[in-house]
């Protein structure tokens, strides 16, 4: 399997060479850079304030001797590579060497066709690592960390904030289960889940992100609302925001055609027999997660296949044990 990481390191470094860099690039450096400096406030009025703060902090940090390009990326790199390496231990863990072989050849390949995100300064590579570190920590009765983890994840991207309620629910189902560590686990694990969104929402000028929330009329009297309802539609018109689920379906499709058709494959050659309380737990979490995103994203829908990478390895592994057989 270790042959897996050193071809994801060769794709990664290649395509940190030749990619061009994109918007989200542009913002986690520059105004990550003036939040180290002191200069820089995400929620000030005179931002959009669509973002939350833990990328600007870390990929900001590379810049700190000076506006550099090549060391953001590499951190990114590091960072994808940590997440894929996680993931192939996993589904090794859940199937077998092979299957761990498998996720990381099809994380690689879908990689390398989906603009190679995980070789450019990005938030896709650090919530691959947060949501597969938050699956095997959940799997392996971990869940105090998994607690933690979700506050990282609410950090990071609003986008895959349900991933936290999902995880509560189902470590405090599992602690019921076994009746572990007394009566008083229920609560630690709901205070270790909040710890990071409380601790955000105690500035109030961090609530300026619930303008693009549901829950948005809460500051819409405090002059806070999103920036495309003040702008001209011309401004942020395209042919990504016309609110057609139906294209967004088609895209997706588009995209994942081949993975669905391993699954099916998998499925009728028998792989349904493989499928096991673990496999489920890491099928429900990404099906979840997704069907979130089609509905965040808003007039944005189409989208939402753009953020299903990050949860790649949740996917790929159940690819990989239902078309690969478990290793006796």
């Amino acid at each position: 399997m270790k042959f897996v990481y050193p071809l994801f390191l060769l794709q990664s470094i290649w395509s940190a060479l030749v990619v061009g860099t994109n918007d989200y690039e542009q913002e986690y450096l520059a105004l990550g850079a003036g939040l180290w400096r002191g200069t820089v406030h995400l929620y000030a009025d005179s931002f959009t304030s669509q973002w939350m703060p833990l990328p600007f902090w870390i990929f900001g940090a590379t810049q700190a001797f000076g506006p550099s390009l090549w060391t953001a990326r590499a951190l990114t790199i590091l960072i994808g590579l940590a997440a894929l390496w996680l993931a192939c231990r996993l589904a090794s863990d859940l199937g077998g060497r092979e299957v761990g072989i498998l996720t990381g050849l099809l994380i690689i390949g879908h990689q390398w066709v989906s603009g190679s995100t995980l070789a450019t300064t990005h938030f896709e590579g650090l919530v691959m690592l947060e949501l597969t570190g938050l699956v095997w920590a959940l799997l392996w009765k971990r869940r105090r960390i998994a607690m933690l983890i979700c506050g990282l994840i609410f950090l990071t991207k609003p986008n895959y904030w349900p991933a936290i309620p999902f995880a509560l629910v189902y470590a405090i189902w599992q602690h019921e289960a076994q009746d572990w560590r007394g009566k008083w686990e229920p609560v630690i694990l709901t205070g270790l889940a909040l710890l990071a969104p409380v601790a955000f929402f105690a500035d109030p000028s961090h609530w300026k992100i619930l303008a693009y929330t549901p829950a948005s009329s809460l500051v819409e009297g405090m002059g806070w609302r999103p920036w495309f309802t003040v702008m001209e539609p011309a401004f942020w018109r395209s042919d990504y925001s016309d609110g057609s689920v139906v294209g967004a379906l088609q895209l997706f499709a588009r995209r994942f055609w081949l993975w669905g058709v391993l699954v099916c494959a998998g499925l009728l050659a028998g792989g349904w027999k493989k499928v096991e309380h673990d496999t489920l737990v890491i099928g429900a979490l990404f099906v979840w997660l997704l069907v979130w995103q089609f509905l965040i994203m808003g007039p944005w829908v189409k989208q939402a296949v753009a953020y299903m990478i990050p949860m790649m390895p949740l996917v790929a592994g159940q690819i990989a044990v239902i078309v690969w057989p478990k290793s006796s």
